[in-house]
């Protein structure tokens, strides 16, 4: 096998030989690639949408109800970073860019903790391990 074809996969959905970028990764921790093309993926996403209009607002709002609290935090948040008057900050333990707003209280919607994806998942699966608890 060349290296050339060590860079490629081939998408089960369309059968076509792609690069590995245009896989996503499968989000198991051992690292492969999904089998399905990020554009068939897209494709299939848009057809389950359309034929199940109402899952996804049922499954949000499923979720709002259980965790207003949460729901809340979030847009009080939300809000400030919009107004100004929160400003987005770097990961604090990388400094990369793109990141989330951790809230460790959630009865104090403005103080988080900005971590990337990375960071947050790392910070919630260690979190829950030690505590056994949501954070």
């Amino acid at each position: 096998m060349s290296n050339d074809e060590k860079l490629k996969q081939q998408c089960t959905n369309c059968k076509e030989i792609k690069l590995l970028n245009c896989f996503s990764k499968s989000g198991k921790p051992n690292g492969r690639l999904r089998v399905i093309c990020k554009q068939c993926e897209q494709v299939r996403q848009n057809e389950w949408r359309k034929k199940f209009p109402e899952k996804p607002q049922a499954v949000f709002q499923k979720w709002r109800d259980k965790n207003y609290h949460k729901y809340k935090a979030q847009v009080k948040l939300r809000n400030a970073v919009v107004a100004g008057n929160i400003i987005r900050q770097p990961c604090q333990l990388c400094g990369k860019s793109k990141v989330h707003a951790h809230h460790s209280d959630y009865t104090k919607p403005l103080e988080v903790m900005w971590l990337c994806p990375k960071h947050h998942t790392a910070w919630h699966r260690v979190f829950k391990a030690e505590e056994g608890i949501d954070g």
